[in-house]
């Protein structure tokens, strides 16, 4: 049976989180040396379902262990409110409540921090993995001081086949958390979750109950091209990485099935990145033997889809298993992908995925480019005050409050979103007012097609759905009013028929 959760579904480390504002107790008992932690900001953090015991002493598994965890915060502004590495003795103890266990901790916020928008980031079991084309150790990465938030989130971490098919150190782990409103006092913010770096993939070959003789499975081997790095964050786009060859035998790790392979461990593939040219799918070649009589067999690790297709994309945090089952000689060898969540656990979380706007006019006319057909007007140009002659608005979102919000375009080769000191792609509900300025990428021609565009928004919790922008009207297309229009006029066009309004 096919299994398919949204890759969200199956996140299963609940991370509840709350700001309190209090006082920690000293436990050193001269009086003289205890620090005064009165009206300090602090953040309450719970870890649910996790192993904090070393696998190496148990005999248990990597895939649950946590030995280090990391948590960094940023304010609306970008300056950063903590970020401290918790390792193995400073997780404190696994406690248990009706069967879920769970450790705590408590997160110093800097002095400074008076309430506010907030981004939290959590990384757990950073001390085996390096930054990607630099050979840094995540971990000196992550202690800077000066560590940005675009930094932060433009990070990729480097794999390798020899040591990460089958690591035996803990998991990379990772979150980044829905921005949030958190006011100066008590705070709640529930449903958050630690995610797996990596997919586990494995094979399973097994034979119908029709075939009386012995089936055995040899030269089982894992083909492909697999990514030599992949997002810290589960962005589901990352496709920067190159495309290394893959030839890896596979042990049988069952005495009672025909082959059960060992799981292997690989980053996420999504849309054949790096190069298409030569990047190619993950598969699965072996030989079956029956009797005197073998075949050669190949089968690429995918996923079916609601029509019927597979989707050889790799998702990370999800469990591939490739299932074969061996029907004759003379029959076919069924396949069925089972792709499931690692570890399923019930989650809520429930947060608006609608959004409330307001903008401002835009700084341009409406230009008709067409008969009939008219959009917000923009000019490419590179001299000093060009912003003046490039579609501008103000935008702000008001509801709901801590949920980021996202600019886009549907012409992303002739348009660009500027992302500089005055200007930004994105916001956060109940925070201030971003400017977004929309424009072209090269000079206008004349003898061309006129270049095109749609400006729309989303929302973090709701990826997939443009939002109301304004209300229907001049400034915008459709009948929801979710996307402005724009369109790239020449100089002469700007000053007699675009220009700037008072």
């Amino acid at each position: 049976m096919i299994n398919k959760h949204s890759i969200y579904n199956w996140l299963f480390f609940p991370l509840l989180v709350s700001l309190l504002a209090g006082s920690a107790a000293s436990c050193i008992n001269d009086p003289a040396m205890e620090e005064d932690t009165s009206g300090k900001s602090t953040l309450s953090i719970t870890v649910r379902g996790i192993t904090i015991t070393d696998p190496s002493t148990t005999g248990g598994s990597y895939e649950d262990y946590v030995k280090t965890l990391r948590v960094i915060g940023y304010d609306d502004a970008g300056t950063v409110i903590c970020n401290e590495k918790y390792e193995a003795d400073e997780l404190g103890e696994v406690k248990e409540n009706e069967g879920d266990t769970y450790i705590e901790i408590t997160q110093d916020l800097e002095d400074a921090f008076q309430g506010g928008v907030c981004d939290f980031y959590f990384i757990a079991n950073e001390n085996y993995y390096y930054v990607y084309d630099t050979g840094q150790k995540l971990s000196e990465f992550l202690e800077n001081a000066n560590l940005t938030k675009s930094d932060l989130e433009k990070c990729n971490i480097a794999f390798g086949e020899e040591d990460d098919l089958v690591p035996d150190y803990p998991i990379l782990m990772t979150v980044h958390s829905t921005p949030h409103f958190l006011k100066s006092g008590d705070n709640v913010i529930d449903g958050i979750s630690l995610i797996r770096c990596l997919a586990r993939i494995q094979l399973k070959i097994s034979k119908d109950e029709s075939v009386n003789n012995t089936l055995t499975a040899s030269n089982v081997t894992l083909k492909g091209t697999y990514p030599d790095s992949y997002s810290l964050w589960n962005t589901g786009t990352y496709t920067g990485y190159q495309a290394k060859e893959l030839n890896y035998p596979l042990t049988n790790n069952s005495s009672d099935a025909v082959f059960t392979s060992q799981a292997l461990y690989f980053p996420e593939k999504l849309g054949k990145g790096g190069n298409a040219q030569t990047d190619t799918d993950l598969k699965f070649s072996f030989t079956l033997t029956e009797g005197s009589n073998s075949n050669n067999y190949e089968v690429a690790i995918g996923e079916e889809t609601s029509g019927g297709g597979i989707d050889y994309d790799i998702h990370r945090n999800h469990w591939y298993t490739t299932m074969a089952t061996y029907y004759g000689m003379q029959g076919s060898l069924g396949i069925t992908f089972e792709v499931e969540d690692w570890k399923p656990e019930t989650y809520t979380y429930e947060l608006s995925n609608v959004g409330t706007f307001t903008t401002n006019a835009p700084n341009a006319k409406s230009f008709e480019y067409e008969t009939g057909k008219s959009a917000i007007a923009t000019q490419y140009s590179t001299e000093a005050g060009a912003s003046s002659r490039q579609a501008t608005f103000t935008v702000a979102m008001t509801a709901p409050v801590g949920v980021r919000w996202m600019a886009h375009l549907t012409n992303a080769q002739d348009f660009e979103i500027v992302t500089d000191e005055n200007h930004a792609a994105e916001g956060v509900g109940g925070s201030s007012p971003v400017t977004l300025l929309i424009r072209p990428t090269k000079s206008f021609d004349a003898t061309g097609e006129r270049p095109y565009t749609e400006l729309y928004v989303t929302l973090g919790t709701a990826p997939d759905n443009k939002q109301q922008f304004v209300d229907p009207g001049e400034y915008c297309s459709g009948s929801e009013g979710t996307s402005i229009p724009i369109v790239q006029v020449s100089a002469s066009e700007w000053d007699t028929s675009a220009s700037v309004q008072p």
